[in-house]
């Protein structure tokens, strides 16, 4: 099998990994910037090109989209689905990945549980927002952000309430989130590939973070998970429309909360942590799939 890595950063971990566990099952690995990808739009012969040459002898992709790309991406995966390649992630997959708001309602309507939430683009009401989410200390986030980054947490209402109105001031989109104190920085990564679950593991934040990711300093170790924890991974990425994900819960005393579903999870930190070899399971789910042609997009093509 030809397999392509859509990539920007080709010497990630993420890529070296699979590039080596891609080889170990005997297929050749084609590294592919996507940023240099065109494509037509036919429709007897839809294609995409890089580098002045079709990619349509690709057995399969796998597209690791930078969030600023995103929307570049959605487009690039969906032409890939018109010319029957298999691809890792559909392409509204990766469209609601990225929509953490979208992802909250999803799983609120499916019953799924997650910390109270409230979201605005322009609304001058901070106050309500505040109140919305049963007060401070509250969590607000840019709707559009990966490995923390545009993520902080007001311990007050005073201090709440300006941040508040800062980001909206710019016509931010923001997510206002409840604070779980009891979580005490803690949040649980696991890992889901192909409706199951590969490797989870808990984080725990640096002094003075209250932000648990690993890239912020963060510190982690393997955890066995409950079955309820296990059944909302597993469900949580089934509704995004994901077929390998990265969940994020957290343990709250009213039971587990999820706060996040990522499409690309980084795989240095689960691992370093748990000894699992996630890109191996991966490459293997790439190799079964991919075999088969392109498999529909369970929330659309």
């Amino acid at each position: 099998m030809k397999i392509g890595l859509l990539t920007t950063h080709p010497k990630s971990y993420n890529v070296k990994r699979l590039v080596d566990e891609i080889k170990l099952l005997g297929h050749t690995p084609i590294i592919v910037n996507y940023l240099e990808c065109y494509a037509n739009i036919g429709r007897s012969n839809p294609q995409v090109f890089y580098k002045g040459k079709s990619l349509k002898k690709l057995d399969a992709v796998m597209p690791q989209i930078a969030v600023p790309h995103t929307e570049f991406g959605v487009s690039l995966i969906r032409q890939f689905e018109m010319m029957g390649t298999f691809t890792t992630v559909g392409s509204l997959a990766l469209a609601r990945a990225r929509d953490k708001v979208r992802q909250l309602q999803i799983f609120s309507k499916s019953n799924i549980d997650i910390p109270k939430s409230a979201f605005a683009h322009a609304s001058s009401d901070a106050t309500e927002l505040i109140n919305l989410v049963g007060g401070a200390p509250l969590v607000i986030k840019v709707t559009m952000g990966s490995q923390g980054n545009g993520v902080m947490l007001a311990e007050t209402n005073r201090t709440a309430k300006p941040a508040i109105e800062a980001f909206l001031s710019q016509s931010v989109n923001i997510l206002v989130q409840e604070y779980i104190e009891e979580s005490e920085g803690k949040d649980i990564r696991v890992i889901v590939i192909n409706g199951k679950v590969i490797a989870s593991m808990q984080r725990t934040a640096a002094d003075g973070e209250f932000r648990s990711n690993i890239y912020k300093g963060g510190d982690a170790h393997p955890i066995k998970l409950t079955r309820d924890e296990r059944q909302i991974a597993i469900m949580a990425t089934k509704l995004t429309g994901l077929r390998i994900a990265g969940v994020d819960i957290i343990q709250s005393e009213r039971g587990p909360l999820v706060t996040e579903v990522n499409a690309y999870p980084n795989m240095e930190g689960i691992e370093t942590t748990t000894k699992v070899n996630v890109a191996g399971a991966v490459a293997e789910y790439i190799e079964k799939s991919g075999s088969h042609g392109i498999k529909k997009d369970i929330v659309g093509v």
